[in-house]
């Protein structure tokens, strides 16, 4: 800019300079007439627009990890040349390895329960609530029958062994006693003996339960001979008399029940028992329904889904180069932790190279447009100039030194021949962009 004016400067301090020796011709009497001066204009600049310049690869790609993670492996350096689709770092995935099984055993477990939904339920499901009706409806039976004279004598019987025990209990441990006891155990396990083999003929039989409760009270009879007999080896303590006496006490409040018959909260429960059994049974029996299948459905749907996003983010475990070029810088190393979206390197296109310059100011733009040719000279490369055209101007402006400036690209034309290969990414050009020509 300075350059536009300084011959017009120079032009106004030689015509003061004369001026003023017109002024001393007069004041001396003596009139001189001045011999004009040739000044040489040199005007090939205000014809162009200089700038300083730097060379950039014509296309540069940030490669970035969509995920965080830490490197382990790095399969490129700054120099090598990679294609489209290579290799170029991993992350760590175990983690991810784990999230992926466990999500692969969910999926087969939601797809068995949406097999079995559409199936239905299985023979032996229905065999087993039939099962349940059964018992069910025989416990009501049992309640609603009232108090039976077998189970009143063998309530009777269970309190007479009871008393007989606590006596002996408080008895001295006399040798007659103890042999008396382990007879009593003997005896004890022969009615018991008898009795599981009168329950095992009655299993199919309608008086099932009535020898089930025989069997229960040999089985105790068995257990207090047994008791009684350890007490009286052993000694008596007061502990094991209290004992004796709640068993006793337990007894006969058993006798009672079995005296009075159920009671009504009993009986109510007892047919909730067999309701819930149907119920059960019939929900069974009505098949697969729609509604429940939907919901099967839902949750495989869903389950295949988190397996996709696992395997997505083992895919993003691994970074492939998204184009051709060559590394042109490394940001990380191994075991270092890359954040997703920040560049680990660069890659760029050396194959071609376009100039930029961000150092047009406002009054300099207005007389650039795209085509315009170019001078181009290289600071590495001496005595030599280079052609090329404005290729873009780029709209949006920057602030550079305090002057609003706009950022210009140039592209070489092809007469830089082998000179191409000696050009590197940042050498700095001087530019002119000539005005009059395009």
């Amino acid at each position: 800019m300075l350059k536009k004016f300084i011959m017009p400067l120079f032009i106004l301090l030689l015509m003061f300079i004369l001026s003023g020796c017109d002024a001393v011709n007069e004041y001396i009497g003596e009139v001189v007439t001045p011999t004009p001066t040739l000044i040489p204009v040199v005007t090939s600049q205000t014809n162009a627009v200089s700038a300083e310049a730097y060379i950039h690869p014509l296309k540069t790609v940030d490669v970035v990890f969509e995920m965080p993670g830490r490197i382990v492996e790095m399969f490129v350096q700054e120099g090598d040349f990679v294609k489209k689709g290579d290799v170029v770092a991993r992350l760590d995935d175990g983690d991810i390895q784990i999230a992926i099984a466990q999500a692969e055993a969910a999926l087969a477990r939601t797809e068995s329960e949406l097999v079995a939904a559409k199936l239905g339920a299985l023979p032996e499901q229905i065999a087993q609530a039939e099962a349940g009706i059964t018992v069910a409806e025989a416990g009501l039976a049992r309640l609603l029958a009232g108090a039976k004279s077998e189970d009143i004598a063998m309530a009777q019987s269970r309190v007479n062994t009871l008393q007989a025990a606590l006596g002996q209990v408080s008895m001295a441990s006399h040798p007659q006693s103890i042999e008396a006891a382990a007879a009593d155990i003997i005896q004890a396990k022969v009615a018991f003996a008898e009795a599981q083999t009168e329950y095992d003929k009655s299993v199919l039989a309608q008086n099932e339960e009535v020898y089930r409760i025989k069997l229960e009270s040999a089985q105790s009879i068995v257990t207090l001979a047994q008791a009684n007999f350890d007490m009286l080896r052993n000694g008596t303590t007061s502990e094991e008399i209290a004992i004796a006496q709640a068993r006793i006490d337990e007894g006969l409040a058993s006798l009672q029940r079995a005296k009075t018959g159920a009671m009504p909260e009993q009986i109510a429960e007892a047919q909730i028992a067999v309701q819930i059994a149907e119920a059960g049974l019939m929900k069974l029996l009505v098949g697969p329904r729609p509604e429940k299948i939907a919901v099967r459905e839902a949750y495989v749907e869903q389950a295949k889904l988190t397996v996709e996003q696992a395997k997505k983010a083992l895919d993003n475990t691994v970074l492939i180069a998204p184009s051709d070029g060559t590394v042109a810088y490394l940001n990380v190393e191994v075991s270092e932790y890359a954040q997703p979206g920040v560049p680990i390197m660069v890659l760029a296109d050396f194959s071609e190279w376009l100039i930029k310059t961000d150092d047009l100011t406002e009054f300099d733009v207005i007389n650039v447009t795209p085509g315009q040719a170019v001078e181009l000279e290289i600071d590495a490369i001496t005595d030599e100039i280079f052609n090329g055209k404005v290729k873009r101007i780029r709209s949006q402006s920057e602030r550079k030194a305090g002057d609003v400036t706009y950022t210009v690209e140039i592209e070489l034309d092809d007469n830089v021949g082998e000179k191409a290969e000696l050009l590197r990414w940042g050498m700095t050009v001087n530019v002119d962009i000539l005005l009059d020509e395009k």
